[in-house]
């Protein structure tokens, strides 16, 4: 018989570190085959180029000598769930390569409200990449959102806000799967009701309970403030039209630039000083009125994925 398989997709930005660190990884190894790291290597070099047939050989060798181990795999990868930054437009094709090699498998996928999952992907972006502000991220210009049209604006990535389709993933998985088999959960419930979401895990890796480890609440991603992010990331300064466009960034600007150096700086000076003496946060969409007209247009995207999500309850 051949053993089970569990796949957490993604989304990013959905308490993906958590589960990977306190709970997955605290799992018993005699019967949980946990990420088998040649194997994750390989599937994410096979999604992140489909197109070398040299690394999608390497993943479907590895993943026939990890079958023979006997133990139950788990995989957890968010690349599975597609690119963040283009509207996860390879998530199909990721599901391609994994039923292929998982005809039968478990499937675990956490969503976020998408003007919350927006925001923590821009805070990410200028934590990793170039300063700007939200505006120029989302392509959010005379008051509306518009349509991605380069990788990057003013050398900073940009997403198309209104590119989100977090459903038509969860049914892609239900189609292949089968609906009992896909676990959707969202964010949201998972910030309110942890209990009851770790009870949810455990049915979904179909064992009485999973491991929680207690890391004394700290919070090892945390991202820059709001006040940081204006004062010192350029986020204050929203243009009018949209800045210059490019699909990848100069050689220059990537490694030559004495503004890398500067960049490099800022980000040390907010994580590990200003950040600490003061972290002011507020919610960065509310300018322009840009949360409301995001909730506006998933409204009814949201309200079908609901009707699908699993909604633990904590006990009393």
């Amino acid at each position: 018989m051949t053993s089970p398989v569990y796949l957490h997709i993604g989304l990013h930005k959905t308490a993906t570190r958590f589960l990977q660190r306190s709970v997955f990884a605290h799992l018993d190894p005699a019967q949980f085959n946990y990420n088998p790291q040649p194997l994750v290597d390989r599937l994410y070099r096979h999604i992140r180029y489909p197109q070398d047939a040299q690394a999608g050989a390497a993943f479907i060798e590895e993943a026939a000598r990890v079958r023979a181990d006997g133990r139950k795999l788990l995989i957890s990868l968010p690349d599975i769930s597609g690119d963040m930054y283009n509207s996860h437009e390879n998530a199909r094709h990721n599901l391609q390569v994994l039923q292929q090699q998982y005809p039968q498998a478990r499937v675990l996928y956490f969503v976020r409200n998408q003007a919350d999952w927006l925001l923590s992907a821009y805070r990410q972006s200028i934590q990793k990449g170039m300063f700007g502000p939200l505006e120029v991220f989302l392509n959010f210009y005379d008051g509306e959102f518009r349509p991605k049209t380069a990788q990057r604006r003013g050398g900073m990535r940009n997403v198309d806000a209104h590119g989100l389709r977090l459903l038509d993933i969860y049914k892609a998985y239900a189609d292949t799967y089968g609906g009992d088999n896909v676990y959707l959960i969202r964010y949201e419930d998972f910030q309110k009701h942890r209990e009851g979401v770790t009870r949810q895990l455990a049915q979904w890796l179909q064992t009485d309970t999973v491991p929680v480890h207690k890391d004394g609440g700290k919070r090892h991603n945390r991202s820059f403030s709001a006040l940081a992010i204006q004062l010192f990331c350029g986020g204050l300064k929203a243009p009018a039209r949209p800045p210059r466009g490019a699909d990848q960034l100069s050689d220059w600007d990537r490694i030559y630039s004495p503004m890398r150096f500067v960049r490099n700086l800022r980000r040390i000076f907010i994580r590990h000083v200003f950040d600490r003496l003061i972290y002011r946060d507020w919610d960065l969409l509310t300018r322009n009125d840009m949360r409301q007209k995001l909730n506006a247009y998933y409204q009814a995207e949201n309200e079908e994925m609901a009707r699908y999500a699993r909604r633990p309850q904590d006990p009393a």
